[in-house]
C-alpha cells in the first residue's frame, strides 16, 4: 500500500492544531473507542509505534466527542449542593422602625 504523507499528521500535530494538549485526540479515540472503526475507514494509520490521522479523521472525531472543547467544571455543582439557606432573620438582626 503506497501512502502520500503530505495528508497525514500526527495526533499530537493534530492535537495542537486543535488548540488543545498533544494528547487529546488520542485520548478522545481510546474514550470513545473510535480506533478501529477509524483504521477500517483509512482515516488513521499506524506505522511502528506513530499514529497518523487525516482531515477526514480529524472531523470524524469532532462529530463524535461530546462538546469538543467545552471542559465543564463540576466542582461548583458539587459545593452548590451542598448549600443551606438560611432565613433571613438569621442573617440580618431585626429592625424596629418607629414611625
Amino acid at each position: 500500500m503506497e501512502v502520500n504523507m503530505n495528508d497525514w499528521i500526527s495526533l499530537a500535530q493534530a492535537s495542537k492544531n486543535l488548540g488543545f494538549n498533544r494528547n487529546y485526540i488520542q485520548s478522545r479515540i481510546l474514550k470513545y473507542d473510535l480506533e478501529s472503526e477509524m483504521l477500517d475507514r483509512g482515516m488513521l494509520l499506524e506505522l511502528g509505534n506513530a499514529k497518523f490521522i487525516n482531515s477526514k479523521g480529524i472531523e470524524f472525531v469532532k462529530q463524535h466527542v461530546k462538546k469538543l472543547g467545552v471542559h465543564v467544571n463540576r466542582r461548583s455543582d458539587y459545593v452548590d449542593m451542598y448549600l443551606k439557606i438560611a432565613p433571613l432573620s438569621t442573617i440580618v438582626p431585626a429592625v424596629n422602625i418607629v414611625y
